[in-house]
């Protein structure tokens, strides 16, 4: 159980540090070339926000599992509780089919098995020890859930970061340079896992 919290909250402290990396999605529009701490924090608000499903201003595993749950909802077309293959491929589809739209070239997003093989299949991001450590890093008090100020605080850390220059805004090179340098600490992670 504390394995799937930390790990649960992982992921979400991995959202927090993308907060100026922010992919094109169906509701959000591309991260401007240049942001500023500001916009970082109404983004970091945004996302704190969808996170939060029970409001109750702490992202934990009770958010979590409401999402798991809304997911799960989604795709069980028949309300039958549970999920055919159909149902499973068919939800897949949609997916592929809203990333195409929202990036608005038409284009299909690469399916799962493709990305994977170019980072010795852990699906980016060092695996789950990569978000194993973005966890104990958001989460600042160990008290197994994310507030708001510490998912603020991540996020404002992985600005400050990439702001080499410390001019109080992320160019679109700083973000190429953090996100370059990331995929070397990336890289080396999964060099390390594989040694073990």
């Amino acid at each position: 159980m504390k394995r799937t919290l930390t790990l649960s909250i992982a992921a979400m402290a991995v959202l927090a540090g993308s907060a100026i990396h922010a992919q094109p999605a169906q509701r959000e529009a591309r991260p401007a070339a240049e942001q500023s701490r500001e916009q970082v924090l109404a983004h970091a608000d945004q996302m704190f926000e969808r996170m939060d499903a029970n409001s109750d201003g702490r992202v934990d595993q009770a958010d979590r599992e409401a999402h798991q749950r809304t997911r799960f909802d989604r795709r069980d077309a028949d309300n039958n509780g549970a999920l055919s293959f159909a149902e499973v491929q068919g939800s897949q589809e949609r997916g592929r089919e809203r990333t195409a739209e929202a990036r608005g070239d038409g284009a299909q997003e690469p399916k799962r098995g493709d990305r994977r093989r170019g980072s010795g299949g852990k699906g980016g991001m060092g695996g789950m020890g990569g978000m194993h450590n973005k966890a104990n890093s958001a989460d600042a008090n160990k008290d197994g859930a994310i507030s708001r100020e510490e998912f603020r605080s991540a996020a404002l850390a992985r600005f400050d970061r990439a702001d080499a220059n410390s001019d109080g805004t992320v160019t679109a090179e700083e973000r190429g340079a953090q996100r370059e340098q990331m995929r070397g600490q990336h890289r080396g992670d999964g060099q390390a896992d594989q040694a073990r």
